[in-house]
């Protein structure tokens, strides 16, 4: 039996590897988008197809949450973490080294399947470590997320090959009129390749995976003890309004998640490519920089609200996140792909508008 503080630091350990898991999920997320157009160039493809890529771990990440959720409910948390993470340190070193799309394809689903059951099982598992007040633990495992998505385009460009290749360029692309239109900001697109070294930054984030599932080993074996909650007596039965109100909310919240996710997908994945195949045209180094502001605001803004929601409740947060999504949102639609300085500016914002949302409506539920 451990003493109260080492239970305390337990509890401490354990919110940490869950931490560096979220952390370890961003990473992969956004390596993927950074790597995008290596990836067209390492398959041979076209970004359409390649960008499936971010499709299929959407639906492998809801087919986690989804059987996640009875795994989590049916074994023990520590060990269906642990697997999640081995699961999610496999995929990771396989998605450029696959050999073929088809079967990236298949290596990236079931890296979906594991971050969308290790992401359900860690919120709740966060919440059951931290009753009294879970929403500053959630909004730094969130945090944690927004780290890994900042990490991704530092350790991914040094590996990028200098050309777009041919293969990521549309007919339709005038490189030629963008050469001529006398923007100095960025570099010309080459199209000439030299070989891909990103399968290094997936290495990195497999490597990183590795470590993590050595770490939460050993507190397992410190204490295998579950973490479920015990199921309540026949006396505390809801009553059937609560049941009711309870599923209609979940539903509605499900919905909303739902919209938020594929706006985060959408913004987090593709601006890369958006950036490169815009009439703007950057390079892919200064598209992975743009991919970094966003990530930097989008961490620093969930460091803020990890900070914040001690007095802030997390309702206020979202409505805050939803004024300046809305708004930046708007301006993007616009001016977004004919002006640069809108372009970074928006997409900052678009980071610190979307960072506190999926944590605040987590603790917003739970409440």
């Amino acid at each position: 039996m451990l003493s109260p503080r080492g239970q305390m630091l337990l509890r401490l350990g354990r919110t940490c590897n869950l931490c560096l898991g979220c952390m370890g999920m961003g990473l992969i997320i956004a390596l993927t988008s950074v790597a995008l157009l290596d990836l067209v160039e390492i398959y041979r493809s076209d970004i359409s197809s390649v960008s499936h890529l971010i499709t299929v771990r959407c639906v492998g990440s809801l087919v986690g949450s989804l059987v996640g959720g009875k795994l989590y409910d049916g074994y023990n948390v520590q060990i269906m973490s642990i697997l999640m993470m081995v699961v999610a340190c496999v995929t990771a070193l396989m998605i450029p080294l696959s050999g073929s799309l088809a079967f990236a394809h298949v290596i990236v689903f079931f890296g979906g399947i594991s971050s969308g059951a290790f992401n359900t099982g860690a919120n709740v598992w966060t919440i059951r470590l931290w009753p009294e007040n879970s929403s500053p633990a959630l909004q730094v495992f969130h945090l944690a997320f927004g780290a890994g998505n900042l990490m991704a385009p530092l350790i991914a460009e040094p590996f990028l090959s200098p050309g777009v290749g041919r293969e990521a360029l549309n007919q339709t692309d005038n490189v030629t009129a963008y050469s001529d239109s006398g923007y100095s900001t960025f570099e010309p697109l080459r199209n000439e390749t030299t070989e891909s070294r990103v399968y290094y930054a997936f290495g990195i984030a497999s490597a990183f995976h590795l470590l993590l599932v050595i770490a939460m080993v050993a507190l397992y074996l410190i204490d295998r003890s579950d973490v479920k909650r015990a199921p309540s007596g026949e006396g505390d039965a809801p009553k059937t309004e609560d049941v009711f109100f309870t599923r209609v909310m979940l539903a509605l919240m499900s919905i909303y998640v739902c919209v938020y996710v594929a706006l985060e997908c959408t913004t987090a994945q593709m601006v890369t490519a958006y950036a490169v195949k815009s009439d703007l045209h950057f390079t892919k180094s200064a598209a992975a920089r743009l991919t970094a502001v966003f990530f930097s605001c989008f961490a620093a803004s969930r460091l803020g609200a990890a900070l914040v929601t001690i007095k802030l409740s997390p309702f206020q947060m979202l409505v805050l996140s939803h004024v300046i999504v809305a708004v930046t949102g708007s301006v993007l639609l616009v001016w977004g792909s004919s002006s640069a300085p809108v372009l970074w500016a928006c997409i900052a914002l678009m980071g610190i508008g979307q960072g506190p949302v999926y944590a605040s409506v987590v603790s917003w539920t739970d409440s």
